[in-house]
């Protein structure tokens, strides 16, 4: 299916320096202080390393945990990508960037592999966040290689924000809870294509769907429950199917192209001719989690004009029935 050209993925923003918390007596107070700092409503989160663990992506999933994501769980095998390192790490910068992030605090960092503190690095890099490690040893000849030509300062002194922020976490599945029925699908408006023209991705579009009725966002509890699924396309492909009602066979035609980048709509595609293909403007509580699958898209070597769910639809989607199972909700017939 013909469609837009590739487009060139946007470069974060400079990143601030790298800072060192230096806090040799190990003080209770500054640890206590990081963790005070959390708050991702306010863009920022801190990670409490699980210790004593070799699993390769665990401080992957550590950042995941931190978001609000759960990895692990019903349905079977629904952590079984974040086992792996490149899968997880590509999910946490989606997150990170469609969460607008911008601090990331690590407590107890001197405990961290060369490794994993270069993971650290890495995500900086990527994502443009604010990287501050507590550091409770003296600086390591490791720590002062790996900050080597990169912009960084030490201090004694946690700073954090003066504001407590709004703590919005979302909260986790629990151990029992009601079914959810769908909400009514959005109607979408049309989108006519002239015989033989390539069928356009959602921005180069004239016109865009106009919001759905106010009662479109007046679903916390959905929202609640599809933030707690981790990987981005699986949360990405659940809320398009719920919002629009679209099958496996139409979620397999959406491209990279059909995500707007803010995550305001999406183009389902007519399975038979293009031509009435539809645009949805989705709810604002539903951006996040579009936003997070047009970067983790982004983030493939794949084309934009690719397919965004090219494993979730097979098997008749039997992934996007489990992951809808596990948090109980229930899909469109």
């Amino acid at each position: 299916m013909p469609g837009a050209g590739p487009a060139a993925t946007p470069l974060p923003a400079r990143a601030p320096p790298v800072t060192i918390v230096i806090d040799t007596d190990d003080l209770p107070a500054t640890t206590a202080r990081a963790l005070a700092s959390h708050q991702p409503a306010a863009g920022r989160i801190t990670v409490d390393p699980t210790p004593a663990t070799t699993a390769p992506a665990a401080l992957a999933q550590d950042v995941l945990h931190a978001l609000g994501k759960t990895c692990f769980g019903t349905p079977a095998g629904n952590g079984a990508w974040a086992d792996s390192l490149t899968p997880a790490w590509m999910a946490v910068r989606a997150w990170i960037l469609a969460l607008h992030i911008s601090g990331l605090t690590v407590t107890r960092a001197h405990r961290l592999t060369e490794h994993r503190l270069r993971q650290l690095l890495h995500l900086r890099e990527h994502t443009g966040i604010h990287l501050t490690l507590l550091w409770h040893t003296r600086p390591t000849p490791t720590l002062r290689q790996l900050l080597a030509g990169i912009d960084h300062h030490t201090t004694r002194t946690l700073t954090t924000p003066t504001g407590t922020g709004t703590t919005t976490d979302r909260r986790p599945p629990r151990m029992s809870f009601p079914w959810l029925d769908p909400p009514q699908s959005l109607p979408g408006l049309a989108v006519p294509r002239a015989r033989r023209s390539p069928c356009q991705g959602v921005e180069p579009l004239p016109r865009l769907a106009r919001p759905g009725t106010p009662a479109s966002d007046g679903h916390a509890e959905l929202a609640d429950r599809l933030h707690t699924l981790a990987h981005p396309l699986h949360a990405a492909a659940l809320t398009t199917t719920l919002l629009t009602g679209a099958g496996p066979a139409r979620l397999a035609l959406i491209r990279g192209t059909d995500v707007h980048p803010d995550g305001t709509h999406v183009k389902v595609h007519d399975p038979h001719t293009h031509h009435r293909c539809r645009i949805h403007a989705l709810p604002a509580w539903a951006h996040t989690l579009i936003t997070a699958a047009h970067h983790h898209h982004q983030d493939t070597s794949r084309p934009p004009t690719s397919a965004l769910y090219p494993l979730i639809t097979a098997r008749d989607a039997a992934t996007l029935t489990e992951h809808a199972t596990s948090i109980h909700i229930r899909l469109p017939h």
